[in-house]
């Protein structure tokens, strides 16, 4: 009768340690057993991050993120005690790229930020933990000598009734730009240079709750009217069909909810393109 018995125990032993190693390391095992504060980490041939990277605090996941040859690459969280999300934002080559958000500890959204290239971009939006909106923040696309600078073109605050306490600002970006399709990226358009191969032209415009935003481009006297911003960006389509100069005028306005105007802006540039 005793042999089963030690037999059966050291089987459940057997199974009960094979099933500790699979919550993916003694490392965390340890870590669930006794709560103790550790860093784990994954390296690859080179001796460099890879993989995920958990940092616990008292037992409890405090931060996670993911690496790739030694920079971030995906997403970081950050984590309350209570086990609740903080932060999410997403990474590529150790330079955030793509959505963040910050939330409360019961849950509610913080704040909602776009980031490329680890620079701010497109629309930011803070909330209260009652979930009010409390202000909005909008950003143009950096030159290469601001490239590590948040470039805002509007900032706008409001109050406990949701209504616009203070805007500061204006309506559009300061730089006009186009994108070199072969690899997406951004091309600034100053009247100092000559470009070619260029299409479409692009400008961001700030978007902010309880405004509309409308924006009308001239370009060589060709009118480009009724233009949607889809995350603060506005797409003039095939705005330089052929070589020569390009007289560029961009209006951009503010309107109300009583259908008043409450801001404008001009933007005007003349700029030279060879293909």
């Amino acid at each position: 009768m005793k042999k089963p018995i030690i037999m059966t125990i050291s089987i459940l032993l057997v199974l009960f340690f094979v099933i500790l190693f699979r919550l993916d390391t003694v490392s965390r095992t340890y870590i669930y057993l006794f709560k103790k504060n550790t860093l784990i980490r994954h390296y690859n041939s080179n001796g460099k991050y890879d993989g995920e990277i958990i940092k616990y605090l008292n037992g409890g996941v405090f931060f996670t993120s993911t690496y790739k040859n030694g920079l971030r690459d995906g997403w970081t969280k950050q984590y309350f005690k209570n086990g609740q999300l903080k932060n999410e934002e997403k990474f590529k080559d150790d330079k955030a790229n793509g959505i963040e958000k910050e939330f409360y500890d019961n849950g509610g959204l913080n704040y909602v930020a776009h980031w490329h290239n680890g620079v701010r971009v497109a629309n930011e939006y803070h909330y209260s933990q009652n979930g009010k909106l409390l202000n909005y923040d909008s950003f143009d696309i950096n030159s290469d000598t601001d490239i590590n600078r948040a470039n805002i073109i509007c900032y706008v605050e409001y109050n406990q009734t949701g209504k616009i306490a203070k805007l500061i600002g204006g309506v559009l970006g300061s730089n006009i730009y186009s994108k070199v399709k072969s690899n997406d990226s951004n091309i600034i358009l100053t009247a100092n240079k000559v470009y070619s191969n260029l299409h479409d032209l692009y400008i961001n415009v700030a978007t902010p709750p309880g405004l509309t935003s409308q924006v009308e481009i001239n370009i060589n006297n060709v009118k480009y009217i009724d233009l949607k911003v889809s995350a603060n960006t506005v797409i003039a389509p095939n705005a330089f069909p052929y070589s020569g100069k390009f007289s560029i005028s961009i209006y951009g306005k503010f309107i109300g909810p009583d259908k008043k105007i409450i801001k404008t802006d001009t933007l005007k540039r003349l700029i030279n393109i060879v293909y």
